[in-house]
């Protein structure tokens, strides 16, 4: 917009120029008044003209480093959320379900008098462990989840809920 107000425009503004001078040599008073009307025969508001080039440009490198920097936090957000994802689904499909294993082959034991209590409270702060490392997973996926979301603007993302619900823990008097 200033670029093109500048190259219409190409005569420069006129300057006002008042004063008074007071000389004390032969007490007199003196009252100045000018005007400057700049006749562009060469400069045809060029200085302007350049000046509203170079804000264009630097308005447009501006832009470019604003994606740029939202581009790179998208990506961290991404890879944040893809690796909370694969963690939870590794503890979902692999390590909650052995350690629930573990943990019902000790209650097991036990009952059968092979094992002492205390392997069975190993194998229950083991299980209880997973899961809090499970729900830990979960959050840091939401988390970045809130971060997309709010970087690219979106209400829902991610459409589709980014992880089940864990199964339920043992209640206390099924050991």
């Amino acid at each position: 917009m200033l670029l093109r107000r500048a190259q219409v425009e190409p005569y420069p503004n006129p300057t006002l120029i008042a004063g008074y001078t007071r000389q004390n040599q032969n007490i007199s008073s003196d009252y100045d008044l000018g005007v400057s009307l700049p006749i562009p025969l060469w400069n045809r508001n060029q200085g302007n003209i350049q000046s509203a080039r170079a804000m264009v440009g630097e308005a447009t490198q501006q832009i470019g480093m604003a994606q740029n920097d939202l581009t790179g936090r998208l990506g961290v957000a991404f890879r944040n959320f893809a690796s909370a994802r694969r963690l939870a689904e590794r503890y979902k499909t692999a390590i909650l379900p052995r350690a629930k294993e573990a943990f019902d082959l000790s209650t097991k034991a036990y009952q059968g008098g092979q094992f002492e209590y205390l392997r069975v409270l190993t194998a229950e702060r083991m299980l209880a462990q997973a899961y809090l490392e499970y729900v830990n997973a979960l959050k840091n996926a939401w988390q970045a989840a809130s971060v997309i979301s709010g970087l690219a603007l979106e209400d829902d993302w991610p459409p589709k809920p980014a992880a089940p619900v864990p199964p339920a823990l043992p209640a206390p008097g099924e050991r």
